[in-house]
């Protein structure tokens, strides 16, 4: 069936009445908090709002598309008492997505009968209604009006619409417009501008050349037609899209340079609020990204510009939507938080809605976690997910209240239930679980176990094992062991960070296995040896127990020292002065170690500064031994070789010759060791051509009392005197070290 359309406008001699306001009656002002608390539809109809307002909140309604917004917009278009809000209604209708057919009949009682700029908005708004063939006849009747019954403006801005069709008969009906000598030159003007829309031609209001250009394509079929003016489109679209970037681009910087230059705060202000309040979305959103620059620059975002985002919060374009969400996410604006639960609920644009979401949690505000609950309910899954992040980021706060965890716990199960183990689900499934685990409820240990089959996803599984994790229990251990061997490499790596806060001694043995892998992927064991390093605390592992793990470690002397370093502690702790010798000289031991694997790469100061370390160890280890003569004789002896040798490693001359002279009045047999090891060190340096050490250490050793005895300071001055003829014959040195 048709639609019943007016007939030759204007229309409607009785006016239409409007829809029936909503019961609250529009409040005086409309300042941006009154429009962050009202519905659009009362600023439309609104006696003191501005025009701008009205643009925006009609662009709102439209982009809202529900039954209570169609209403609103019909009842404005209806209003004739209210002119200035049938023009933001026709306004925004011309970017309406979803043109409604029940707007009709009200647009076009809009044409002839009111202000030129409605007709035009009107015609505009038309001109949306491309798929319905009527409305097109209608608008280019209107364009061509044979009997000469349109206004002027009816028919230019119907003209502009046929340039925007893309039949044959439309192409023909502006070719006949423009070179008619009947017609008025502003419409053959128009005529040549709809052409030069319509098919790219750069042909201007050359009759001449149109007629050519009509000529070679009006024998076409209408498809062949139509498919030429649609790739022509198309590609001017492109281009069109690109240069309009840029411009947006150039613009935007120098809007951001004017306020960026304004000379005090005041007039900053006044800027920002200008650029939030502008009638173009791009405009709006250099005022939302200067927002953003600020408060990252610690400058004090004015409490006017904070007003208006709120109310920005359900902007008419997207773009805007999806910015001040993400910089109320970044404010953290608790005053928001009203607009937003506000705009969750008419927000059609999934994305916006997981944006908006992502809001409400930084508040940590208990207050939201109902709306999070209703969230998850969302159609859209990404809402859905951001829902379960804003209840993980309060499930500490959540979990203070048991009644409320229990509620949540609950909800978040039911959720769980609701969006099964189907592809696509696993990053939602994984945020509800990982939720639940910040609510650290040992109840849903069987939820957890569960989800750990192989059947699960490898993001759900890894979020039952953080879950676990999250207990803090030694039960949740004996479960997470088990992923150890996962075959996915993401689930093992989560079930060694899950035993960092769950394990205890018992579990060393499987971590360790973990390390010695050679299968295993090398950040997993290293993870697992950061986790088992820990268990070695533990007050369920005996002494005897941690004695036996060093030499499990045999070519690893970091880790033995992590373990020698445990019972260090507990025999300081416990006073046990035999064991603690006996750990001490380990200690020093692989110290020396690390530093003899320094040295071998080159790296000398590593080399020295592990030598340093390990004579301290060697140092206490020979004090306990030299104050207990029954120790075996020989243990002592080798202390004290080994701590000479860290001595003389890390250059420490004086120190060693002075350790050497208190070892040899200790006792004379010292002196074959002692001096057998200055001695050799004094060779390799001098082999070594590191001739300037040598003359240090020789010059050390002359300090000696008592000094050493033959053959070893017979060797030490041949050296001397070998290295003084050198550095003779090299030419005049300075000074090192003394003669003997």
């Amino acid at each position: 069936m048709l639609l019943a359309l007016p007939g030759n406008l204007p229309a409607q001699s009785t006016p239409a009445q409007p829809a029936a306001a909503p019961a609250n009656p529009a409040p005086a002002s409309t300042s941006a908090a009154t429009v962050a608390a009202r519905d659009p539809a009362v600023i439309l109809r609104g006696t003191t709002s501005t025009q701008a307002e009205r643009d925006e909140a009609a662009r709102r309604l439209v982009q809202r598309d529900d039954d209570s917004a169609r209403d609103a917009l019909a009842a404005a278009l209806q209003d004739i008492a209210n002119r200035a809000g049938q023009l933001a209604a026709a306004r925004a209708l011309q970017a309406d997505p979803t043109p409604d057919r029940a707007l009709l009949i009200p647009l076009f009682a809009l044409i002839g009968t009111g202000p030129d700029n409605l007709t035009e908005a009107a015609i505009g708004a038309l001109g949306n209604y491309q798929s319905d063939a009527e409305v097109m006849g209608r608008l280019l009747d209107f364009a061509i009006d044979p009997q000469r019954q349109q206004k002027l403006v009816t028919r230019l801005a119907s003209i502009k619409v046929v340039g925007t069709m893309s039949d044959k008969s439309d192409a023909h009906a502006l070719i006949e417009m423009l070179q008619s000598d009947a017609e008025p030159a502003s419409i053959r003007a128009a005529a040549a501008s709809a052409l030069t829309e319509m098919t790219g031609e750069a042909n201007g209001q050359d009759a001449a050349r149109w007629r050519a250009w009509w000529e070679q394509n009006q024998r076409k079929s209408e498809q062949a037609f139509q498919n030429d003016l649609l790739q022509s489109r198309s590609a001017r679209l492109t281009l069109l899209e690109r240069r309009f970037n840029r411009v947006v681009d150039e613009s935007q910087r120098m809007l951001a340079d004017v306020y960026q230059s304004a000379p005090d705060d005041k007039t900053r202000t006044a800027i920002l609020l200008r650029y939030l309040k502008g009638n173009e979305p791009e405009t709006r959103l250099v005022g939302v990204q200067l927002i953003k620059e600020d408060f990252n620059n610690n400058r004090t975002i004015p409490a006017a510009a904070r007003e208006q985002l709120r109310a920005m919060v359900g902007d008419s374009s997207s773009q805007v939507r999806v910015g001040v969400a993400k910089t109320l996410t970044l404010l953290n604006d608790p005053g928001a938080v009203q607009a937003v639960l506000t705009q969750l609920d008419q927000e059609p644009d999934a994305d916006v809605r997981a944006l908006l979401t992502e809001t409400l949690a930084p508040t940590q505000n208990l207050q939201v976690v109902d709306p999070l609950l209703k969230l998850l309910k969302d159609p859209s899954t990404q809402v859905a997910e951001a829902a379960a992040e804003g209840l993980k980021a309060l499930g500490p706060l959540i979990e203070k209240d048991r009644d409320l965890s229990d509620r949540v716990a609950r909800e978040l199960q039911k959720a769980l239930e609701t969006y099964s183990a189907k592809p696509g689900n696993a990053p939602l499934r994984a945020a509800l679980v990982d939720a639940m685990g910040m609510l650290q409820n040992p109840e849903l240990r069987t939820v957890y176990t569960r989800l750990l089959r192989p059947s699960e996803a490898s993001l759900v599984r890894q979020a039952a094992l953080r879950a676990l994790g999250k207990t803090g229990k030694p039960w949740a251990a004996g479960i997470i062991v088990n992923s150890l061997n996962d075959t996915d490499d993401a689930v093992r790596l989560e079930a060694v960070n899950a035993l960092e806060t769950t394990a205890n001694f018992s579990q060393a043995e499987q971590l360790y296995e973990v390390t010695r892998n050679t299968q295993e992927k090398p950040d997993i064991r290293r993870r697992a040896w950061d986790v088992l390093q820990n268990l070695f605390h533990d007050d369920t592992a005996s002494n005897n127990d941690l004695f036996r793990w060093p030499d499990r470690f045999r070519e690893e002397p970091e880790r033995r020292i992590v373990i020698w370093e445990v019972l260090r502690d507990r025999f300081t702790r416990d006073k046990d002065e035999p064991h603690l010798a006996t750990v001490q000289q380990n200690i020093g031991e692989d110290k020396m170690k690390l530093s003899e694997a320094a040295f071998n790469i080159g790296d000398a100061d590593t080399g020295r500064t592990r030598a340093e370390e390990a004579e301290k160890y060697f140092d206490l280890a020979l004090q306990y031994y030299d104050s207990h003569p029954a120790i075996d004789p020989q243990v002592t002896t080798a202390v004290r070789e080994k701590r000479m040798d860290a001595l003389l490693a890390s250059k420490q001359y004086p120190k060693a010759a002075q350790f050497a002279a208190q070892s040899i009045s200790q006792s004379p047999s010292n002196q074959e060791s002692m001096g057998r090891k200055l001695r050799n060190e004094v060779e390799r340096l001098h082999k070594g051509k590191q001739d300037a050490d040598a003359m240090q250490l020789i010059g050390a050793v002359h300090q000696m009392t008592p000094a050493l005895s033959d053959p070893y300071a017979s060797s030490i001055n041949t050296i001397e005197a070998d290295v003084k003829q050198k550095l003779g014959n090299q030419g005049p040195q300075s000074a090192v070290g003394s003669g003997l």
